[in-house]
């Protein structure tokens, strides 16, 4: 029983790329896959704050590094690739969690906005997509793990609207598509979806609705990002090679509650 349990979660020798890894669900991430053995290269936006996460799983004699990264700039993206491999050697596995919403109605959304929020949701996993297939291919191995949300699933949500749920909805599309095409070559790909998180994103609510929100939820609690953390890490590991193509709902039972419940 122990072999089984040991080899559940094999990581062992895996090297990993996050974007969106400097706050968040991405952070969470980041420390889980440093705790399991993992090599980790974060890319985001946020130099101060990627930094520090880097340093803190490097003082943990983790192996890390940050690279800054614009996931809508192609050629930022290619760098960031190059960067991790120059460092590592090989990456194993990609999870894209850098995102961004805006709570604006539908009516109110112009195209400027439209575009960054399909941009940084839908673009940025497509080209990490597209730059990363080659090398994993090569080595016929990979995990890749797109992050979706159940605002796909209801039309928006807490914290996003028509263009956030718009571009979750792509993300479980390319996901499919991107499945199909990379199986032949050992590779899966992914997405989650969450649900109400503790995070940046959703303390525009959180501080006022926790208590309501949690009491329509069947679990009756607001996620954490280790909750998510922990579903990415299994999807990483060696032992999921016949998952592909899926998009997983972690969110405490709101989809399939009543749909007064689904906001």
């Amino acid at each position: 029983m122990n072999r089984i349990q040991d080899n559940i979660i094999d990581l062992s020798g895996l090297n990993a790329l996050i974007t969106g890894g400097a706050i968040g669900i991405g952070r969470e991430i980041a420390h889980e896959f440093s705790a399991c053995g993992v090599g980790v290269a974060i890319c985001d936006l946020d130099d101060a704050e990627g930094s520090t996460v880097a340093e803190e799983i490097n003082q943990k004699d983790g192996k890390s590094l940050f690279i800054q990264t614009d996931v809508t700039d192609e050629e930022s993206v290619i760098h960031s690739i190059d960067k991790a491999l120059d460092t590592f050697g090989h990456i194993d596995i990609v999870v894209t969690c850098a995102g961004i919403t805006k709570a604006t109605p539908l009516e109110e959304i112009d195209a400027e906005e439209w575009d960054t929020v399909l941009a940084i949701n839908l673009k940025g996993p497509f080209l990490y997509l597209k730059h990363i297939a080659k090398h994993m291919k090569s080595r016929n191995f990979g995990r890749i793990i797109l992050f979706s949300s159940i605002a796909a699933i209801a039309g928006g949500g807490f914290v996003g609207t028509a263009h956030y749920a718009a571009s979750k909805a792509g993300i479980s599309a390319l996901t499919k598509a991107a499945a199909k095409h990379l199986g032949p070559h050992g590779i899966t790909v992914n997405a989650v979806a969450p649900g109400p998180v503790r995070t940046q994103m959703s303390m525009s609510w959180i501080p006022t609705r926790e208590e309501e929100v949690a009491s329509t939820i069947p679990v009756r609690r607001i996620g954490e990002p280790e909750d998510i953390a922990h579903m990415v890490l299994y999807l990483a590991s060696r032992s999921t090679g016949l998952v592909t193509g899926q998009t997983l709902i972690i969110d405490g039972g709101v989809t399939i509650a009543a749909s007064k419940n689904i906001v």
